[in-house]
């Protein structure tokens, strides 16, 4: 059985290290089985500047079974580099495709989201949360 107090606890300590290490979990609804995190490239890869999104779903023997995590946002990643300037290339490309969204995109989405009548501050929130994905954000509104 899933120990939910448990879980809370670790949201906390989740918001309270994200102001230094990028990395925020929220729940993706009410319940606390399913959540997205986001985690920033990191510096001096291929990936900095880039925010991916990660489903987690917890599993009915948590804290004793692990999280299973996929990420929702493409990401380039080769196992066996043998020409690693072109999975340089290849995982900045996704990158800037994928994983970046620039801050004028984000202020359309919020202008979008208040517009049919939500929260500004909440849909912000949401947006951040979910990586910038406009129908994800507005899922979790509705």
């Amino acid at each position: 059985m899933i120990d939910f107090a448990r879980v809370q606890k670790e949201l906390v300590e989740c918001r309270k290290d994200a102001e230094g290490s990028g990395i925020q979990v929220a729940p993706k609804s009410d319940n606390l089985v399913n959540l997205i995190g986001t985690i920033p490239g990191p510096t001096g890869t291929p990936y900095e500047g880039g925010v991916f999104q990660i489903e987690i779903n917890l599993p009915e023997g948590y804290p004793f079974e692990p999280p299973k995590m996929q990420f929702s946002t493409k990401v380039w990643y080769e196992n066996y580099l043998k020409d690693y300037q072109t999975f340089v290339n290849t995982a900045r490309y996704w990158t800037e495709s994928f994983a970046k969204t620039s801050s004028r995109g984000v202020e359309d989405k919020v202008q979008k989201l208040v517009e049919m009548g939500f929260p500004e501050a909440q849909v912000r929130s949401i947006l951040e949360a979910v990586g910038g994905d406009e129908n994800l954000a507005l899922e979790r509104l509705l």
